[in-house]
């Protein structure tokens, strides 16, 4: 008898229950990912808002999101105080980014420029305004509602000063607890304020 004859029989149960395991894992079905994006077709009334293009050089940025939206997973609201992560339903990229990109489309799309970008803090400003975005939420609750609330502003790049300061607040009415509808009714808000930050820049004449 061998020094580890005893264990010979355990250790190929553990081996064999370790591969069932293992290819069960492998039959898990795989993530859908989903992207936001920004409005390809403006409305009428956005062609007639945007009779002639801004000349003003706009900066988005900083996007703030709740720390708890940045993951990868999609994250829905379970009731008051509890979310759920969704593992199989994934963001292409992440959210903040995702969020600012589609705002900077839009707005460009919306005034008719070409001179919107997105701000950092490694790159030095070289616009007229910059506008800040802090999002107090972005979710939904399954067979509810999806939610945008943020608050945001404009400020001077050349005085250092706040121009605007307001605060967005919107809700979409969700049937099913389908991924698919979260990603559209929060897209569709997304780029309803984008036309309420397009507006607010037209109200000032384009000069804010």
């Amino acid at each position: 008898m061998t020094l580890f004859g005893n264990f010979r029989y355990p250790v190929i149960s553990v081996m064999v229950l370790a591969a069932a395991l293992s290819g069960c894992v492998g039959q898990s079905p795989p993530a859908t990912h989903y992207l936001l994006k920004a409005i390809e077709t403006p409305r009428e009334n956005d062609h007639q808002a945007a009779v002639e293009s801004m000349l003003l050089k706009i900066q988005v940025g900083p996007v703030l999101l709740p720390t708890y939206l940045d993951r990868p997973q999609m994250v829905f609201l379970s009731d008051e105080n509890r979310v759920t992560i969704d593992h199989f339903n994934r963001w292409a990229e992440p959210l903040s980014d995702s969020f600012a990109r589609v705002i900077v489309e839009n707005l460009s799309v919306l005034l008719k420029t070409d001179y919107v970008d997105r701000h950092t803090f490694q790159k030095k400003a070289s616009a007229d305004y910059r506008i800040s975005i802090d999002v107090k939420r972005f979710d939904a609750t399954p067979g509810r509602e999806a939610v945008l609330i943020a608050s945001w502003a404009i400020y001077s790049v050349k005085d250092r000063s706040q121009v605007l300061d307001k605060r967005y607040s919107a809700r979409k009415p969700m049937t099913t607890n389908s991924a698919s509808e979260m990603v559209a009714a929060l897209n569709e808000m997304i780029n309803d304020f984008s036309r309420e930050m397009a507006a607010a820049i037209r109200s000032q004449g384009g000069q804010v």
